[in-house]
């Protein structure tokens, strides 16, 4: 599992446990002033928004538990049929009206029990409510008799919706004697605080239903990518399509390393203080170290010329040094890691010295002129089999492609012997 979607997941994972926690603190705040009936209300209203926020989810490509045990084909049941024609005006849909009514129902009941006026707010709910209940009967109305075709979650919610008329019919039975005391109670500010509500979670719904929406499609924008870019053939093929990158073959004393005779050749362009190619240079040595025998590797730096004094100039003389200096494959290796490991040339000489070996002074210019002639300015870059590679690939990205193309021919050796 990626990096990116352990993250994600522990995002999921906190929503919830604040959700929970959201509903214990409205519990504990609440329970002393609550009934009988406005605790089913909001028991039945927390569930309706989570059908609804399910709704959603499954709208915008992401299922989770309910969708992928009730959303399926089967039947005369179709819920991508159903909620596809439940679309009111872009991408509002009714999945989006009944997250805002149960969403209010619990906000205005919580802050009517805090207030100790829950019998008012029970007394006003019946508007939307009865409202609700004749919406229900014509979508009923139009998924039996025009698409014949049912959403069970839909259906879930009609009978939340429809017990909820029930728990408020049976309080006005019960509290019919005294109604009119209960409307004369603080009327006005009961009515414009549900509308207040109501309003303001609305606006805040929409604008973070929008941010949801950006967040599912990048990240299915971002799989879809990372798909791609891990399919060796398209890979390779893209590759042979790419412009040749001039000057390929190998300069005297560069660094190289592996096989350079071998039919994958790659050529790392990196900078010698560069951040994100010490961070890369881990998996190009692992890459070494696993197909070495099958693969040759270049390192060369992108350096500036007639810039004195220079740092990067500097420390790349140091590192041709050493690579001439320390003759074995393990040596070699091991001061490059050192270094993207380091970055300090202090540090880095005392433990490779070089003993003042010399260099050719044209060595350092081939680097310069190099990168200049194929324009090469971002490090790191690579160079794979005399072409570019796209920005698009990291070395991690690569070794999956290169093991593509070496274990065939590893095994097919193997095979013919």
């Amino acid at each position: 599992m990626s990096r990116t979607k352990r993250i994600e997941q522990k995002i999921d994972k906190s929503y919830r446990v604040l959700g929970v926690l959201s509903l214990g603190v409205l519990g504990i705040t609440s329970y002393q002033h609550l009934t009988w009936g406005s605790t089913a209300f909001l028991i039945l209203a927390t569930g309706g928004l989570g059908i609804c926020l399910s709704i959603v989810q499954h709208l915008a490509g992401k299922e989770n538990g309910l969708t992928r045990q009730l959303c399926h084909t089967e039947g005369k049941s179709n819920c991508d049929e159903v909620l596809s024609k439940g679309k009111l005006w872009k991408n509002i849909t009714l999945a989006d009206v009944g997250a805002v009514y149960f969403g209010t129902q619990l906000i205005y009941i919580w802050i009517s029990a805090v207030w100790q006026t829950v019998n008012i707010a029970m007394c006003w709910l019946i508007i939307p409510v009865i409202l609700a209940e004749a919406l229900t009967v014509a979508l009923l109305g139009y998924q039996g008799f025009i698409l014949r075709k049912w959403c069970r979650l839909c259906l879930l919610i009609t009978g939340i919706l429809w017990i909820q008329f029930a728990i408020l019919a049976a309080f006005y039975v019960q509290n019919h004697y005294k109604l009119i005391t209960i409307y004369r109670q603080d009327i006005a500010v009961s009515s414009l605080f549900l509308l207040v509500t109501c309003i303001c979670l609305t606006s805040y719904w929409f604008v973070f239903k929008q941010w949801y929406l950006a967040k599912e499609q990048n990240k299915r924008m971002r799989d879809l990518l990372i798909n791609w870019k891990k399919n060796s053939t398209l890979f390779w093929t893209f590759i042979e399509e790419e412009e040749g990158v001039l000057g390929t073959d190998y300069w005297e004393n560069e660094v190289i390393l592996g096989n350079r005779q071998a039919q994958i050749q790659l050529i790392c362009v990196m900078s010698p203080f560069c951040k994100a190619c010490a961070a890369e240079f881990p998996a190009v040595d692992q890459l070494l170290k696993a197909y070495g025998k099958h693969m040759g590797v270049c390192i060369r730096f992108n350096i500036r010329e007639g810039v004195v004094p220079d740092p990067k100039t500097n420390a790349v003389r140091e590192i041709l040094r050493g690579y001439i200096h320390y003759t074995s494959e393990e040596d070699r290796r091991a001061l490059l890691k050192d270094w993207f490991e380091f970055r300090n040339l202090k540090r880095w000489s005392t433990k490779w010295p070089t003993k003042e070996v010399s260099i050719d002074k044209t060595l350092l210019s081939h680097h310069v002129q190099w990168c200049s002639q194929n324009r090469i300015i971002a490090t790191p870059s690579y160079v794979l089999n005399g072409k570019k590679v796209s920005d698009l690939y990291k070395i991690y990205d690569l070794r999956t492609h290169i093991r593509s193309r070496i274990k065939p021919r590893s095994q097919s050796k193997i095979v013919s012997a």
